[in-house]
């Protein structure tokens, strides 16, 4: 499996974390759903159990970075089953990039649970600060309509300044409403993993020892940053040679 990101993009150890990500049983254990791999590896007592097939997968596969290549993984494994093998790999490297897909969803969730909390906060505030601004304006005597900018910062400065606070939180309000609804729009787009499988596996010509073994099977890889507090989507591309 191969993974790409442009360059600069790929923090040092970045690889090394996938690889590990990759060998998880949160995504192993959607291998061993789809490809029934209890009932397929049980030694006659019956299946086995999730933990046990789990062992028996990690003995059977390997994911390593391509050497000399920063932007890709490799995942390979074994078995007396040549199309077994490839079908572990494949299986692998789907179960990865749902997992990845699952986790940038959950990502844009969370941060419209956030917004959202956020919003409410800022509705909060903003009521206490209007019943502020309004008895302020009623002790200090401000006429409705009111007085222009200038003159009401020179005659009424207490006022403007409460009434400016006012002001620029529901401005932050506005646009944390419009934050919230792209947010929302995003989450209900059809997704794209930015991890992509670019080499799918398939059985080797001949026996490699004493079991088969599969060749690389390839991925590209983008990268989701959170930048100041929102989730910014990088569509990133291994750059061509």
């Amino acid at each position: 499996m191969n993974i790409g990101s442009e360059p600069g993009c790929i923090e040092p150890g970045f690889i090394e974390i996938e690889c590990e990500i990759i060998q998880d049983p949160v995504v192993l254990s959607n291998v061993v759903e789809a490809l029934n791999l209890n009932a397929k590896w049980n030694s006659g007592g019956g299946r086995l159990k999730t933990a046990e097939t789990l062992r028996l997968l990690k003995r059977q596969m390997t994911v390593r970075g391509v050497p000399n290549d920063p932007y890709l993984i490799e995942v390979s494994a074994t078995s007396k089953d040549p199309k077994m093998a490839a079908r572990i790999a494949n299986a692998i490297a789907e179960a990865y990039i749902k997992f990845r897909l699952k986790q940038s969803r959950q990502l844009l969730a969370n941060e419209i649970k956030s917004f959202e909390e956020s919003y409410r906060l800022e509705d909060k505030e903003i009521r206490a600060e209007q019943e502020k601004v309004e008895q302020l304006r009623e002790r200090l005597g401000v006429p409705n309509p009111e007085p222009a900018e200038e003159q009401l910062k020179t005659n009424c400065p207490a006022y403007f300044d409460e009434r400016q606070k006012l002001k620029d939180w529901r401005d932050f309000q506005e646009l944390l409403g419009k934050k919230i609804e792209q947010t929302k729009s995003d989450l209900n787009q059809p997704h794209r993993s930015s991890f992509e499988i670019i080499e799918v596996a398939s059985p080797p010509a001949a026996p490699s020892g004493p079991d088969r073994v599969l060749g690389a099977l390839l991925c590209a890889i983008g990268l989701f940053p959170s930048v100041g507090g929102f989730l910014l989507l990088k569509s990133s591309r291994r750059p061509s040679d």
